[in-house]
């Protein structure tokens, strides 16, 4: 494939792989926050329902702004308050998304501890508390975006000097702190977890109330699946980013001139680095679906459940649907009795 083939490929993904992501992804979130919104109980649900709500967010407003701006040009770039939030605040939606799941990973650690004070921490109250300190924290953090982003030569951006700090923020908070910490405390679960299945098995030999606890063991052993696969996917979907804009920042910095092939290549992967954040926003509720059994299983309830509603309703249609014709047709002959029709 040729670098000038690289646009027209560019220009189909913007046409059609958006608006596909943005359906599926809108579609799957909506489906977890249907089937965990009855386990808010449990705090690693909370996390990833509340993530869930924060991706449709993210890729409503992300995706129609970008096809709008393919199609009719960038509103963003007639209003400087509008270029502002728009950059501030769905970055802040997004940064929230992704840390709820570092959140869910750090869940998994206290749950799985033997300690019973980390154990604690994996309660709904507290989840609901630190949801909300994070989210004030990623705020905060962000408000430099809202302050120096600017509209310059008719484009809404960041530009020189603000740039080279905008990008450190973005490598460090997006791309370094997120799947580092989601990894390590993925792999302190996984052996919290095969520690404590042994130490309980051995328990469950001598009393029933250890047994009733096994149960609540596979579930949370589940939940586990569930976080370290979207933690998997996070580390793929989201490794392209930070090296594109590194290139970028390194090669501007060094004024290197660039050739329209070296240019259509570097736009062409800055475009997929996007594209591929937004397959990770869009991906969770297909992630779940793969890796785990009792989603899949919460999923089938939930359709069924469904069926049942439908079946109720049309019951209860055609119980009443005899009166209601009944009903029509007096009134018909009525009518025509009086010499109407």
């Amino acid at each position: 494939m040729s670098a000038s083939s690289l646009p027209v490929l560019q220009r189909y993904l913007n046409q059609y792989g958006m608006p596909i992501c943005l359906i599926l992804g809108n579609i799957g979130n909506t489906f977890i926050i249907f089937i965990l919104k009855k386990r808010q109980q449990n705090a690693c649900s909370m996390y990833l329902l509340n993530a869930a709500i924060m991706n449709i967010i993210f890729l409503t407003f992300n995706i129609l702004l970008l096809t709008y701006t393919y199609n009719y040009g960038d509103p963003t770039s007639q209003s400087l308050i509008f270029c502002k939030l728009r950059r501030f605040l769905l970055h802040v939606v997004g940064q929230i998304s992704r840390y709820f799941i570092v959140l869910a990973c750090i869940d998994r650690f206290a749950v799985t501890s033997l300690r019973a004070g980390l154990r604690t921490l994996s309660q709904p109250a507290k989840a609901r508390n630190l949801m909300i300190i994070l989210s004030i924290i990623l705020f905060l953090c962000a408000i430099h975006i809202f302050i120096f982003t600017t509209i310059k030569n008719g484009r809404c951006g960041q530009f020189p000097p603000y740039y080279n700090y905008y990008l450190a923020y973005i490598i460090l908070f997006t791309s370094t702190i997120p799947p580092l910490t989601m990894t390590i405390f993925g792999y302190l679960s996984y052996r919290n977890l095969k520690l404590s299945h042994g130490h309980m098995q051995s328990i469950a030999n001598t009393t029933n109330h250890s047994r009733n606890n096994l149960p609540m063991q596979r579930r949370d052993q589940e939940l586990l699946i569930m976080v370290s696969a979207e933690v998997f996917v996070y580390v793929i979907t989201m490794s392209i980013y930070p090296i594109i804009l590194f290139e970028v920042a390194i090669t501007n910095n060094m004024n290197i001139k660039k050739s329209a092939d070296y240019l259509a290549i570097e736009n062409f992967i800055m475009f997929i680095s996007y594209f591929s954040a937004f397959i990770n926003n869009a991906a969770p509720f297909y992630i779940y679906l793969i890796a785990s059994t009792t989603f899949r299983q919460s999923f089938i309830k939930l359709f069924k459940h469904s069926k049942n509603v439908r079946i109720k309703q049309q019951g209860q249609y055609n119980r009443y649907c005899p009166l209601i014709t009944r009903e029509i047709q007096d009134k018909n002959n009525y009518i025509q009795k009086l010499g109407f029709n």
